[in-house]
């Protein structure tokens, strides 16, 4: 193998380095350029590999030895001072603009950041990446990619070593390199196929992207790839890897499963780029390599770190359309950027003191610890905080109804019936729960009705699953929600064969279903019954608040927000009423004069918090409906 010893600077590198965060940015913001732009990660990824690896060769092939200590601490140097910066200033303007309980529900993803696992923290947490691309949830979370990085920091140079100590047979560092990058990626489609999280989340399912910029690395630092093809055939491939990227930033978008085998458009892409690079380049290489896109690539790890926590504070104000917000966003974060870039990022990345790298490394070990314990402090501290009327908000929005805690629903990770059974089990009087969240909302009335009267009750229901036999693309796991169907085949069989006096079944009102699927899905599954003696009660889907009750009440002493909307009447409410009109046996039961007086919809009504989201009813407030609504059921 004949090796070029001498590290390649690149300053297209740094244009796609910006090319890269403007994109996760403008995904983030909410923009319908790029919706795919959360894409960006992925090139960092493989632009990281690419890096690392080079670094890494150069020198090895320069010494024949590699430097761990140096290397990690460099490693820190570079990336730990503007983490720290952002986490604590970010930290600091909540405590002030956020109440109490919502400031403390951040302070876990910030310390997880920290210690570089916030990819774990927010996997064990299920939070769904995608469902806080609206600008939602933890002003940490973009962290997780970081979490990521370090992780793979701290593997690759040992792996990298190990290989390059194996001398025989020959080609043997460039075989394990693509061993590992498809091993990883095995792991991460058969990840995908059953829990997008794990795929997403996990390092080792991300591993064979940087292993693909490392490959890259390789090869440009071998001659005789500089000698196998001619410079038009380069520029195609280099033209072709951008293409692939921008395709899947326009393309992509949070209805894809993600990564899943889409996560390849945008890796190749930038392998693409990476590996077709000439020193006279194309005008796609030199555009990249102008002076403003160099400026924003060096950019782009300050822009990151607080793109996203400066978009969440925005959010929590109205500050006019949305151009506008795009506006504000993108000037206050290249601001603060450019801020911590110049003042904290690029000084401490240049300083040189006089000590060994092992004591440099232990002082960052120190400033570690020391900012661990400082946010620990920090916590403790809040905990001790009396908590006022936010408290209330949110220990009211947190109370489920009881039959969560039986397991009687699996959500989509299991088709398996578990029917929950209470009241008298003897009882030859049997009401039967049938439905999804939405529904399984009123159990507290039903148990209060029908168990102090000697009735067995059983509780069947499935979150995000309606009761209408229609197919229909699940959002949460991208793609058909089959384990609804099965589910609700099962159920159906069990009720059929139970023979229960009453039914109450009911959905929400948010499924994508026309008139005829709404109509027909439900009359199919009224006909499975056949029972002519078996009373039914179509319960309505509650009406939807459009936005966090529970949040925007814990928000509006600070942000003075209107926690109240309109209703707007769905149209299932009248298709349900005219199907059940086609059934002397069925009764539609819609409650929305009861959730929504005079038509407007309100977070709180009184002393009664409403919602615990933004569509499912606290059970306080469905118990205080009690007496108003028994007869309905």
């Amino acid at each position: 193998m004949h090796n070029n010893t001498t590290k390649v600077y690149r300053l297209d590198i740094q244009g796609l380095r910006a090319v890269a965060v403007l994109l996760v940015f403008f995904s983030h913001v909410g923009g319908t350029l790029f919706p795919g732009g959360f894409i960006g990660v992925d090139v960092f990824f493989v632009i990281s590999g690419y890096v690392i690896t080079q670094l890494i060769l150069v020198e090895k092939y320069k010494t024949d030895h590699f430097n761990f200590i140096r290397f990690y601490a460099k490693r820190l140097k570079r990336l730990m001072p503007a983490l720290m910066l952002m986490i604590i200033v970010t930290l600091i303007a909540l405590y002030w603009l956020l109440p109490i309980p919502v400031f403390e529900s951040q302070i876990d993803g910030s310390l997880s950041a920290t210690a570089w696992v916030s990819n774990i923290y927010f996997l064990f947490q299920n939070n769904d990446y995608f469902s806080n691309l609206d600008g939602s949830g933890n002003f940490f979370l973009h962290t997780w990619s970081l979490g990521i990085e370090e992780q793979f920091y701290l593997v690759w140079p040992l792996l990298l070593v190990f290989l390059l100590s194996i001398k025989k047979p020959k080609n043997t560092f460039f075989l394990g390199l693509l061993t590992i990058t498809a091993l990883s990626l095995i792991l991460h489609y058969f990840l995908s196929k059953n829990s997008d999280l794990y795929s997403f989340y996990l390092m080792p399912t991300r591993f064979w992207q940087f292993s693909l910029g490392g490959i890259a690395a390789y090869l440009q630092l071998n001659h005789n790839h500089r000698q196998i093809v001619n410079h038009k055939i380069n520029s195609f491939i280099y033209g072709i890897g951008f293409v692939l990227i921008l395709f899947a930033a326009v393309y992509l978008n949070s209805n894809f499963r993600y990564p899943y085998v889409y996560v390849l458009i945008p890796s190749i892409g930038a392998f693409f780029v990476l590996i077709s690079f000439k020193t006279k380049g194309n005008w796609l290489q030199r555009l990249l390599s102008t002076r403003p896109m160099v400026w924003l690539g060096n950019l782009s790890y300050s822009l990151y770190l607080w793109h996203w926590p400066i978009i969440l504070i925005l959010n929590q104000y109205d500050v006019g359309n949305k151009w506008m917000q795009l506006i504000l966003a993108f000037f206050s974060t290249l601001f603060i950027s450019t801020l911590s870039y110049y003042l904290v990022e690029n000084p401490i990345r240049k300083l040189k003191p006089n000590k060994s790298y092992v004591e440099q490394i232990s002082a960052m070990v120190s400033i570690i610890i020391i900012a661990c314990c400082g946010l620990f402090f920090m916590r403790t501290t809040v905990d001790t905080i009396e908590m006022n009327t936010d408290d209330s908000i949110y220990s009211t929005a947190s109370q489920l109804p009881s039959i969560y805690q039986y397991g009687c629903d699996t959500w989509f990770q299991s088709s398996e019936l578990l029917p929950c059974q209470f009241g008298k089990k003897d009882s030859k009087k049997i009401v039967v729960l049938f439905g999804d969240s939405v529904l399984a909302q009123w159990y507290p009335v039903v148990a209060q009705k029908y168990i102090q009267k000697g009735w067995k009750l059983l509780v069947i229901t499935k979150s995000a699953c309606p009761i209408v036999d229609e197919p229909f693309y699940y959002e949460r796991i991208k793609s058909n929600y089959e384990v609804c169907e099965i589910w609700r085949n099962k159920a159906i069989k069990y009720i059929t064969e139970l023979k229960p006096d009453i039914l109450i079944m009911g959905s929400a009102t948010l499924y994508p279903f026309d008139e005829n699927q709404w109509k027909s899905g439900t009359r199919r599954i009224i006909n499975k019954f056949n029972n002519p003696d078996m009373t039914i009660k179509l319960i309505a889907g509650s009406p939807e608040l459009g936005f966090s009750g529970p949040q925007c009440l814990i928000q509006q002493e600070k942000t003075n927000k209107i926690c109240e909307s309109e209703l707007t009447p769905p149209k299932s409410w009248h298709w349900l009423t005219s199907l059940a009109k086609e059934f002397p046996q069925v009764k539609f039961v819609e409650l929305s004069h009861y959730i929504c007086p005079n038509q407007l919809c309100q977070a709180r009504i009184g002393e009664h918090i409403i919602f615990r989201d933004d569509k499912h009813l606290t059970n306080s407030f469905v118990l205080s409906l009690y007496d108003e609504i028994k007869d309905q059921f």
